[in-house]
């Protein structure tokens, strides 16, 4: 099984896949957020092409722990991810991934669109992989 990973923006997605055995994200790309009718069209061709059954998706919260407005609107479209695709969908704390993925393209010399269209996917995969390691260091088995 694999799990897809989502990092919700309002310009762009960012895209990650777990691998078979769930050890491993990797970014595979963003989706342009310019219409729900996309991103659900987008979204459904990653379940069908990887073959997804789980999609882990970024909850921003506060460095306090608290969820802010951002996090609401990613719920209700957790919500609506659920209703549409129907396949199972969790949220995950993405607290710092995006400043974590910014300093990365800052100490690698990587500026300008490049960076726009990376940096998403990279913080998407930060966050997955965040998400693989809890559930294997709790032992919870995938279904």
């Amino acid at each position: 099984m694999t799990i897809l990973g989502v990092d919700y923006g309002k310009r762009r997605i960012g895209i990650a896949k777990s691998d078979e055995l769930n050890m491993f994200a990797h970014g595979v790309g963003y989706v342009r957020n310019e219409s729900e009718a996309a991103v659900m069209s987008a979204l459904q061709e990653y379940i069908t092409a990887y073959g997804v059954d789980r999609i882990v998706v970024g909850l921003p919260r506060r460095l306090n722990g608290e969820l802010g407005q951002a996090a609401e609107e990613i719920l209700q479209f957790v919500d609506r991810l659920t209703e549409t695709l129907g396949v199972v969908v969790v949220t995950w704390d993405e607290r710092l991934t995006t400043k974590e993925a910014d300093r990365f393209f800052l100490e690698s010399g990587t500026k300008g669109k490049k960076k726009r269209e990376r940096v998403d996917q990279l913080a998407c995969q930060i966050m997955l992989q965040s998400y693989l390691d809890s559930i294997r260091s709790s032992g919870e088995r995938e279904q």
